[in-house]
């Protein structure tokens, strides 16, 4: 939205891998109130692979989220394989060249035998005690965007120097700060990090902390 399009790409890591011939992907699509907003599965992929998400990718609607993206193997021999595709996304704002950012937690999985999925890979505890403090100094932005998504299956608290909210599952959030020297993210959940746009002089950039 706001005039920014995403370009998602990614390889067919079964097939690259290991060599699987019937490989297909599918792809779920959630708005940051947890949202579902289209599903698609693809059953024709190539080794490299990409899509253009933007507002027309959702027939107008203007919003953010995240998305999952699912492996399947139709010829699986049932090996005891594990599979993490992080991706690459690519965010334009106006048209301009593309920044891309990798996958950076892990979140959801599916298992290639039964289906199931599985979350909570990060740990959560009742109190906020997990502490995470990017080495970067953001002084110098006229502004930064941090985009969390929530890697479990409870609510999470997060607090972003002076400011706190409440994560709910299957939910993003997005914090704007100004012209902060100091950034520090205190939260019921570990190690989680978020994805930061930051905008100076009307250029940006994509990144992890």
């Amino acid at each position: 939205d706001n005039n920014f399009k995403t370009i998602f790409r990614f390889s067919d890591l079964p097939k690259l891998l290991y060599g699987y011939k019937k490989t297909s992907i599918n792809l779920i699509f959630y708005d940051y109130k947890g949202n579902l907003l289209k599903e698609i599965d693809i059953d024709e992929i190539n080794i490299h692979n990409e899509i253009i998400i933007d507002k027309n990718f959702f027939q107008g609607l203007e919003t953010y989220g995240h998305f999952y993206l699912f492996h399947n193997i139709s010829d699986f021999d049932n090996k005891e394989i594990s599979i993490s595709n992080r991706c690459y996304l690519g965010f334009s704002m106006n048209n301009n060249n593309y920044s891309f950012v990798h996958g950076n937690s892990y979140v959801k999985s599916k298992d290639f035998n039964s289906g199931d999925l599985n979350t909570d890979f990060a740990k959560t505890s009742l109190l906020m005690n997990s502490t995470y403090i990017p080495q970067e100094n953001f002084i110098e932005h006229d502004k930064i965007e941090l985009f969390f998504a929530n890697p479990t299956s409870k609510t999470i608290r997060l607090k972003v120097n002076d400011e706190e909210k409440k994560l709910s599952k299957n939910c993003d959030i997005k914090f704007l700060l100004n012209k902060t020297e100091k950034l520090e993210i205190l939260s019921t959940c570990k190690y989680i990090r978020p994805i930061v746009f930051t905008h100076k002089d009307g250029f940006y950039d994509v990144h992890h902390c």
